[in-house]
């Protein structure tokens, strides 16, 4: 389960976590593994991810751990895990919040969000009926000249917005 002196450096380069915290994801990923006696070379349901009581109650779960295990895979590495835990930690950037924010809502997976993910986020967000959710994606759409919002346009809105980078957060315990 340890990780060389070298790698935990390695780690902590790579991420916007502390040796300390990133040996606390691989305690609490290989505490994860289904069957016991994992390791970080293991990989986790997403289903077991989205039920830890960091992920239980967040409406966007599936979307979080889909979007960081990659596409064709129902099950996360440690890499996978420690890459979330970093970009949902306090230190990550504002931009990098918003990247992977964009990534989490453009449910169909095409680039941009259009009014079928903005309506889809504000169903889960707001737990909106899906008409009210819908009429209130169209407006967005509106205030953006009626064309879906880009990566560029959803990451500037979202960085300059003062409370974003501090309810993106997941803290594990």
């Amino acid at each position: 389960m340890a990780l060389s002196a070298e790698e935990l450096d390695e780690l902590a380069f790579c991420t916007f976590l502390t040796p300390g915290e990133i040996l606390h994801v691989l305690k609490r990923f290989v505490a994860l593994v289904p069957g016991g006696g994992g390791d970080r070379f293991s990989r986790v349901p997403h289903t077991t991810i989205e039920n830890i009581p960091e992920f239980r109650q967040n409406p966007f779960a599936s979307r979080i751990c889909a979007v960081f295990s990659g596409p064709n895979t129902n099950s996360l590495t440690f890499e996978d895990f420690l890459d979330c835990i970093s970009v949902f930690s306090d230190g990550a950037t504002h931009a990098i919040k918003a990247e992977y924010a964009f990534r989490i809502f453009d449910f169909n997976g095409d680039g941009r969000l259009d009014i079928d993910d903005l309506s889809t986020a504000l169903q889960r967000m707001c737990e909106l009926p899906a008409d009210k959710a819908t009429e209130a994606a169209h407006q967005i759409l509106v205030e953006n000249s009626g064309r879906p919002l880009n990566r560029s346009d959803f990451i500037h809105v979202a960085s300059s917005a003062p409370n974003f980078a501090a309810t993106f957060c997941i803290r594990l315990q």
